[in-house]
């Protein structure tokens, strides 16, 4: 018997539908219902796996330029970039996006640290302005680079001689050749010397792009319109290492939420195979309720056999608003095609659809709601940067 009681207090786990536990210094034996786990594509782990997506991607246009920018995380940026946009908001590629190299520009945390962030800020004509003071300084083109920094550095207590500010500016492209929004980075980046006895006389934009110093009601910004994010990164090297500020992008991207749908996460979903149809047990997952939710209301799977409703709608805009019209959207049968039609406005160009159709009259085959975003351009549109990375 004393044989058995050993055996016994030596066991852990399930047999049968008898669980055994050593509880307080004691052996317990209970009875619990059995469980059967088949599959693990949840809607909440499939809903993770394709969020994930479009950070990875992403992380490649950015992986060059990010050396220093996560404080203590030298040579491991990967796994800080992950780490630092685990949350940033849900961005939906399907398998067929992803394998493409698709990247979608969204409000992604491109530097970690202890200094203090600088706000960013877009106006209606999505130009940015940072908080940095510059007083009451002109930028032109007879700006020194020492006028500059002592301006800066005389408003601001916090940016010291010998830092840096840089610029990232994350464009929203489109790859023509596999047919995917791809992201662009160009980096401009300035160390703060008022001194600088190599160059005294150094004019402000033989050293920087002047599209991205501009004084702006006695503040730092940019010259042009931002498509895609943009942020200013502090940094300042001490004896310890690379300080940095946290910063995110500050995005403004048209075609961003038309990947940020409830439509977009089943269609996502359903290209790596869909969600399991089963319920499992994962009481402490956050988001239980919302996975029961949409399995009650059927949103997130396609359920064989079930009823499909006979009209979709199909909705179109234009981005900005001023930049023209679109007609065609409304209600269509099943089956049937839609008609849309971009008509640019007077001092605007059409460019392209959200999808990256380039025609501004296109047939779309109605099999389910959608919505399609006609982008306009001024015809006075800004530049880039001088540093530059695209995936």
């Amino acid at each position: 018997m004393a044989k058995i009681n050993s055996l016994l207090g030596r066991i852990r786990g399930t047999m049968g539908n008898m669980t055994f536990a050593h509880r307080n210094g004691s052996n317990s034996t209970y009875a619990k219902e059995k469980v059967l786990y088949n599959k693990s594509r949840t809607v909440a782990q499939m809903k993770q796996r394709v969020r994930w997506s479009n950070v990875s991607r992403s992380y490649r246009a950015f992986h060059k330029l990010l050396s220093h920018a996560y404080e203590g995380g030298v040579g491991r940026e990967y796994n800080q970039f992950m780490h630092a946009n685990a949350k940033v908001g849900g961005v939906y590629l399907t398998k067929n996006d992803s394998d493409k190299g698709a990247q979608l520009v969204t409000n992604f945390v491109v530097s970690r640290g202890g200094l203090q962030s600088i706000e960013v800020k877009l106006d209606e004509n999505h130009v940015a302005c940072s908080n940095i003071r510059i007083g009451q300084l002109t930028i032109d083109e007879n700006t020194l680079y020492t006028d500059f920094c002592v301006n800066v550095e005389r408003n601001n207590t916090d940016i010291k001689d010998g830092d840096y500010i840089s610029i990232f500016y994350a464009e929203q492209c489109y790859n023509e050749d596999q047919l995917v929004p791809v992201i662009r980075v160009h980096q401009q980046q300035l160390k703060m010397d008022m001194v600088c006895e190599q160059c005294p006389n150094v004019k402000l934009w033989s050293i920087v792009d002047p599209q991205y110093v501009k004084a702006i009601d006695g503040m730092w910004g940019v010259g042009f319109a931002v498509n895609g994010g943009i942020t200013f990164v502090h940094s300042s090297r001490t004896k310890d290492g690379v300080r940095t500020s946290t910063q995110a992008l500050k995005v403004w991207n048209p075609i961003l939420a038309d990947y940020c749908t409830k439509n977009a996460l089943t269609k996502a979903i359903n290209s790596y195979g869909g969600a399991s149809d089963s319920i499992y047990l994962a009481p402490d997952e956050e988001d239980w309720e919302e996975k029961l939710a949409n399995i009650e209301e059927g949103t997130m799977q396609e359920t064989p056999g079930s009823s499909t409703p006979t009209e979709y709608t199909i909705s179109a805009s234009a981005s900005p608003a001023a930049g023209g019209t679109v007609s065609g959207a409304g209600r269509y049968a099943s089956g049937t095609s839609a008609t849309l039609t971009a008509t640019a406005n007077a001092g605007y160009t059409f460019s392209r659809w959200s999808d990256g159709e380039t025609q501004s009259q296109r047939t779309v085959m109605v099999r389910s709601s959608g919505s399609y975003t006609a982008i306009f351009i001024s015809n006075g549109g800004g530049s880039g940067g001088s540093t530059d990375e695209e995936e």
